[in-house]
């Protein structure tokens, strides 16, 4: 076997493995399967305490069950090819929200998320210019009202 494509089936085999790892999906046949099992729960924990520190309000509200929730979240959400742990927790608040299991915590800190980004072509990139975002809050029943000024800031608004 020739170096080239020894280098191509290395690099076919490496990049399986990765799609494995963090699709949560099982381990390829080439590779021990209960290595591969601890090499994804490590990885899934760097993600949860990664997006922990990125989403501080989301987290702190599931207290301890923080990491089952969002391992769960992992199961059926592939890591996020760019953005990071705000990308990530970005998508987690969101599976939270179709599910209807969004904490009121973590409905302020997406609205904030959305002021200050926008998502353009798979990226998130920081916000010019005017933005304004509402969402209602369930307790106290609330709505929060938010604007983002070029030079003066931001201004939050909540109506009872």
């Amino acid at each position: 076997m020739n170096a080239d494509v020894a280098r191509s089936s290395l690099a076919a085999a490496q990049a399986e493995l990765i799609r494995a790892l963090a699709g949560g999906s099982a381990a390829p046949d080439r590779f021990d399967a209960a290595r591969f099992q601890v090499a994804a729960r490590a990885l899934v924990s760097k993600r949860s305490r990664a997006a922990a520190r990125a989403w501080p309000g989301l987290s702190g509200t599931f207290g301890e069950q923080w990491r089952q929730q969002f391992r769960a979240f992992t199961q059926t959400c592939p890591l996020a090819r760019e953005g990071g742990p705000l990308a990530d927790g970005y998508a987690f608040a969101r599976f939270l929200q179709r599910a209807g299991k969004l904490p009121d915590e973590g409905r302020l800190e997406a609205l904030a998320f959305d002021l200050r980004y926008r998502q353009c072509a798979g990226r998130f990139r920081p916000r010019r210019g005017v933005a304004a975002r509402a969402c209602l809050l369930g307790r106290p029943r609330r709505l929060v009202l938010a604007i983002r000024l070029p030079f003066l800031g931001e201004r939050w608004l909540n109506l009872s």
